[in-house]
């Protein structure tokens, strides 16, 4: 695991986090970093597991509509269950299928000791996400990790996204899926 980035790999980054899609040639107009370094220094940041590229399709109300509504859940589970025992399970591919349709982005976090579960469910309707959470989430959890496996559910409904990823403020610095050109280099990290 590389723990500092050179000037080059630096300037090479600020590049890809403005166009993921920009060519080693374009970097190298850019930035005077000769094609080959470019494209060395960027095939050792991908095998290094230190930049990744997706794809990130807006379903929200600005973007296709298809789930205008999002609310973040917050599942703490009871103590004894562990995030190796919670990973085992998410290799698994019932754990895909269930958190493939409705859920934009899941994490495990920690809190007073108690495994828990972030996830941002999203739907048509907020009344759906309630369904969805107790008869497939809610059920399908404790089918793994047992009944009462649930100490704690809280939840909030997301109005709007500000931010992702350090540098990308969809309503602010973005246009045709990159980062603005009259955006400034000082303000990527």
């Amino acid at each position: 695991m590389k723990e500092q980035l050179d000037k080059q790999e630096k300037a090479i980054l600020k590049e890809l986090i403005k166009n993921p899609r920009i060519s080693d040639n374009q970097i190298f107009k850019n930035t005077k970093i000769p094609v080959k370094t470019v494209n060395r220094k960027r095939k050792i940041l991908e095998k290094g597991g230190l930049i990744h590229y997706m794809v990130h399709l807006d379903n929200s109300r600005t973007g296709t509509g298809v789930f205008p509504t999002k609310h973040m859940y917050i599942i703490q589970f009871r103590k004894g269950i562990t995030r190796a025992q919670f990973m085992s399970y998410a290799k698994k591919i019932d754990f895909v299928h269930l958190f493939l349709k409705h859920t934009s982005d899941s994490f495990l976090a920690e809190s007073d000791g108690r495994l828990q579960l972030i996830l941002f469910i999203e739907s048509y309707k907020d009344t759906d996400i309630i369904e969805i959470f107790n008869a497939d989430y809610f059920n399908h959890l404790e089918s793994v990790f047992g009944k009462q496996c649930i100490s704690d559910v809280k939840v909030m409904t997301i109005n709007s996204q500000l931010q992702a990823f350090h540098n990308y403020f969809p309503h602010i610095n973005m246009k045709d899926g990159m980062i603005k050109s009259s955006w400034s280099n000082i303000f990527v990290y």
